[in-house]
Formats: structure tokens, C-alpha cells, sequence
């Protein structure tokens, strides 16, 4: 249980730390036609998740607890690229329904990884999820545009 609250409240901050950062990132740049803020927020989250996750797993310098905070929490939140019904390229919800964003929508987690990481993963989520559609595929990145 402790686990969860930490991953909760690593979340928190780091969904806080990623809109700070990525508002700065899109004033700094000021070019609305390229997301810079999100470029900017998963390329330092992702180097400290694999700095910070390889000394966790090779030098055991975090106790369970603060590697749930750091990497799963707040590592996990400021990296997430999140996606709601109505929620468009320029962070704005379209919808004055806002109390319907939580009713039974859903939801999609995309990992980017080696398939043998993804592999490994796989029986977690299948413990996980009791409900859903889990696919695996390769992909190409053509461009990302936004108005």
C-alpha cells in the first residue's frame, strides 16, 4: 500500500514539474507549430529514467519505496503523454462537459521500448489489466503538426 501512495504522490509532482517545464520550454522557443515543451519534458525525463533506473538496478542505491516515487511516480508522471476526449494539440479541453472526462473513458498508456523490454513487461499487465486490449507494434514517427 505504501508503494501505491508513493507512486501517487510522485505523480503529483511530477505532472506539476511537467506543466511547469513544458510551459517554459513553449514561451522560450515561442513557435506554437512544434511541441518543444513536450520534446523537452521526455527527452530529460527519459535520460534520468535510464540513469537513474540503471543505478537502481545495478547498484541498489534506492530502497522500493523511493524508486516507486522517482521513477514509477514522478518520473512516470512528468514523462506520460496524456490524452483525453477533447483534449487537442494545444493542451485546451474542447468540451464544456467536463464532468463526463471521467465517466468510462478511455484510456491509452503507450511504452516505447525494445520488444524484449516490452516482453518481459507483459506478464505484469497481464496480472493488471482484467479488462482491455493490449497491442504490440512497431512504429515510425513521420512528423508531430499542431495549429
Amino acid at each position: 500500500m505504501i508503494k501505491i501512495l508513493m507512486v501517487g504522490i510522485g505523480g503529483f509532482a511530477g505532472s506539476i514539474c511537467r506543466y511547469i517545464i513544458s510551459d517554459l520550454s513553449h514561451r522560450l522557443f515561442n513557435d506554437p507549430f512544434f511541441p518543444y515543451g513536450t520534446i523537452t519534458v521526455n527527452v530529460i525525463g527519459c535520460l534520468l529514467i535510464g540513469l537513474l533506473g540503471g543505478l537502481s538496478e545495478t547498484r541498489q542505491i534506492f530502497a522500493p519505496e523511493i524508486r516507486a516515487l522517482i521513477l514509477i511516480g514522478f518520473l512516470g508522471g512528468a514523462t506520460v503523454t496524456k490524452g483525453i476526449l477533447g483534449f487537442g494539440a494545444h493542451s485546451r479541453i474542447h468540451t464544456t462537459k467536463i464532468l463526463r472526462l471521467s465517466e468510462d473513458m478511455p484510456m491509452v498508456i503507450e511504452i516505447i521500448d525494445t520488444l524484449k523490454k516490452i516482453d518481459d513487461f507483459m506478464p505484469i499487465i497481464d496480472r493488471t489489466i482484467t479488462e482491455g486490449l493490449v497491442i504490440v507494434e512497431e512504429i515510425s514517427i513521420r512528423f508531430y503538426r499542431t495549429r
